[in-house]
């Protein structure tokens, strides 16, 4: 195994999450719920429902903490530009029709961007027969989009590290390209899509030189009008929990991408619209506490958390009294004040 190249980067958001849903994200493995399809790499994709296009020359994969590494290399004995191959394909059958669709995914890879024009390096491309196709071409450093043979191909410099992409797909009225939340390109698609046989492809291929490539996450479906309802499903549940927590605690919050999150159409994901997501929560079982939008650790009023409100906390020590309406002290909304409201309270200290 060949570690990754040491870079600064944006913490993934499953790197941040409570306990509750870091169990709830091995459960949402490549699983079709509603209309949308989430990959988040828990197992190899073979698992979790992708066919293998090409594995080449035996490159090295493996799985590691939340994330799917392809490292590819020059074949021995061949001459570039030839080398190994990891490639993978869903159908996309079933979305065909749908009028707005969205494709998201997180990856990281190494390669030089000379590798690109050879078909090297970090490739996702959702593509119709006779139809529309979008294809994206990721080094290091540049990514690429080519709609098709016959427009232009747009390119946009990145920084090294991982990075948002999403597509999101209008009919035959508009598309947009989004990197980290940014639009950096959009227009008139040739057509609407998904059309005639679509397909999802995903893969990462040496050409001239090894490459390192990983993969976070690939989302795709129908895009979520109902606030607070990601996958469209009629319900407000764990599942659109797990991917309104990112849009809270990462930069993504006041993108298009999590527009449907934002339940009080301010223009951010924000502690209004977790109170709102409450109260439309329609799980049997009832929401955890949101540590981010947990009730404010100034318990004195004077504008500051210091040795008063500790004192406070410290005195309301244990179960909330029945009905827990007047626990202020209870900081996660868990009933209970200990150790985790005391952590709320010593990070919010000053």
């Amino acid at each position: 195994m060949r570690p990754m190249r040491r870079r600064s980067c944006r913490i993934s958001p499953a790197a941040t999450l409570p306990i509750t849903l870091v169990v709830l994200e091995l459960a949402l493995a490549s699983t079709v719920f509603a209309d949308v399809v989430s990959t988040e790499f828990s197992s190899s994709p073979e698992n979790e429902g992708w066919d293998i296009i090409q594995i080449y020359c035996e490159p090295e994969l493996w799985i590691e903490d939340g994330w799917f590494f392809q490292y590819v290399d020059l074949c021995p004995g061949e001459p570039p530009p030839g080398g190994q191959t990891a490639a993978y394909r869903r159908s996309l059958a079933d979305f065909i029709g749908q009028d707005e669709f969205f494709i998201e995914w997180v990856v990281e890879t190494d390669a030089d961007r000379s590798e690109i024009p050879w078909g090297g390096g970090v490739a996702l491309s959702a593509w119709s027969l006779g139809g529309v196709n979008y294809a994206f071409s990721i080094a290091g450093d540049l990514a690429e989009l080519n709609r098709d043979n016959l427009l232009r191909i747009i390119e946009v410099e990145i920084t090294p590290g991982p990075h948002t992409h999403r597509l999101e797909l209008f009919g035959a009225e508009l598309y947009v390209w989004y990197i980290d939340g940014e639009i950096v390109d959009s227009g008139v698609p040739e057509g609407a899509y998904p059309s005639s046989n679509p397909n999802m492809n995903f893969r990462n291929k040496a050409a001239w030189g090894p490459n390192l490539a990983r993969w976070n996450y690939i989302r795709y479906g129908t895009i979520s009008t109902q606030p607070g309802d990601f996958n469209s499903d009629g319900e407000i549940d764990f599942y659109d929990l797990y991917f309104f927590y990112e849009c809270l605690t990462t930069e993504a919050g006041g993108w298009a991408g999590c527009a449907w999150a934002d339940m009080d159409f301010s223009g951010q994901t924000d502690c209004d619209d977790w109170a709102l997501f409450v109260e439309a929560w329609t799980d049997p079982a009832d929401p955890p506490g949101m540590a981010e939008c947990a009730n404010p650790p100034d318990f004195d009023g004077n504008g500051s958390v210091g040795p008063f409100d500790l004192a406070i906390l410290l005195g309301n020590w244990g179960p909330c009294p029945d009905p827990p309406a007047n626990c202020p002290a209870d900081l996660d909304d868990d009933a209970q004040v200990n150790a985790f409201d005391l952590a709320i309270l010593l990070g919010s200290w000053g």
